[in-house]
């Protein structure tokens, strides 16, 4: 008798913590849920992007739940402005440009709005639903597609709070300008020749690949890589690396604690490459004359044209002009890095 007594005491108490503990995980989950609101909400405001509406949902995948069309003949500048949707730009033989939204549910206010102003200007501004999806079906979450024919628009503006941007050719003419801005995703756009392009990421990485004009980069805490970057190129990145290959032009190119790295097929105006903590590689074409000034805090600096270059007593300033009727100046300052110079 006492030991059935006994099992029954052990299996209520079983039961009980059985109970406390599934209290327990509900009590977890919400409280996960409520800290992402908040810290969702907390960074849309910092992104600049205010969300009226939350949304939780489970399960769900996103679909194409909006289509918006715009003429061509309408449109001389067009501006993109989402929340924290990816936003993938294509190409089209088509004659009208299509905006494709892929969403975890139809609700009108998570839809786009079209704001139509002067001189063809067209602002297409995302809805201002956060949806939060807890065993999201599906890869990739929310996205918009956005379809542009060739050579139709002067201005291209496209901006994400937190969501990955993503593009080729972009529908700009050659005299055009085009500004892609992320807040906390990364940026990877290609093929494009325009008169300037600015390209901006808050804390992701930039990657870039054949593009021409007047190139601005900058990134707070992401790393930058552009390969056949053509132009004037200005670079800047707060903590992470830069690398640049098959580099044509000249420009500026800075870091606060990050290596930079360029490999220079053509050299048509000045370099200028300084970073605090980093090292500094460069390579230049053969036979290319230039003046040459290298300063370092405490790193080492190594050259292949040490024989006409003149150094300090301590071995971290260099400067000197290569070949006999240099026209180019080239600049490299670390702080506490190394730097390299080669042919």
């Amino acid at each position: 008798m006492g030991i059935s007594i006994r099992k029954i005491l052990k299996g209520r108490v079983k039961q009980m913590k059985n109970k406390f503990g599934i209290m327990i995980a509900a009590f977890a989950i919400f409280a996960m849920i409520g800290v992402i609101c908040i810290l969702s909400a907390a960074k849309a405001v910092q992104e600049g992007y205010t969300y009226q509406i939350f949304d939780f949902s489970f399960g769900k995948k996103a679909e194409l739940r909006n289509t918006i069309e715009l003429s061509t003949s309408e449109v001389s500048s067009l501006k993109l402005d989402y929340g924290s949707r990816n936003i993938v730009v294509y190409s089209t033989s088509d004659d009208k440009i299509t905006i494709k939204e892929f969403l975890y549910n139809d609700r009108p206010e998570n839809m786009a709005s079209v704001t139509y102003e002067e001189n063809n200007q067209v602002t297409v501004t995302g809805g201002n639903v956060r949806t939060i999806v807890f065993f999201s079906f599906g890869i990739g979450g929310e996205k918009v597609e956005v379809y542009i024919p060739h050579n139709v628009l002067s201005e291209l503006s496209i901006q994400s709070g937190s969501g990955n941007i993503t593009g080729e050719h972009g529908g700009v003419k050659e005299d055009g300008d085009i500004t892609v801005t992320s807040g906390s995703g990364n940026i990877r756009w290609k093929d494009m020749s325009v008169k300037e392009i600015s390209l901006q990421a808050g804390s992701g990485n930039i990657n870039l690949a054949d593009l021409k004009g007047d190139i601005s980069i900058q990134t707070g805490s992401g790393n930058i890589s552009g390969d056949s970057l053509s132009g004037n190129v200005s670079a800047s990145a707060g903590s992470g690396n830069i690398t640049l290959t098959e580099f044509a032009g000249g420009g500026k190119i800075t870091a606060k604690s990050g290596n930079l790295k360029v490999e220079a097929s053509q050299v048509d105006s000045d370099i200028r490459m300084q970073t605090g903590s980093g090292n500094i590689k460069l390579a230049v074409p053969k036979n290319l004359q230039f003046h040459l000034e290298i300063q370092t805090g405490s790193g080492n600096i190594h050259t292949d044209f040490d024989e006409v270059l003149s150094y300090n007593k301590k071995g971290n300033n260099a400067q000197g002009d290569v070949g006999s009727e240099p026209d180019i100046s080239i600049s490299l300052e670390a702080n506490s890095g190394n730097v390299k110079l080669s042919e």
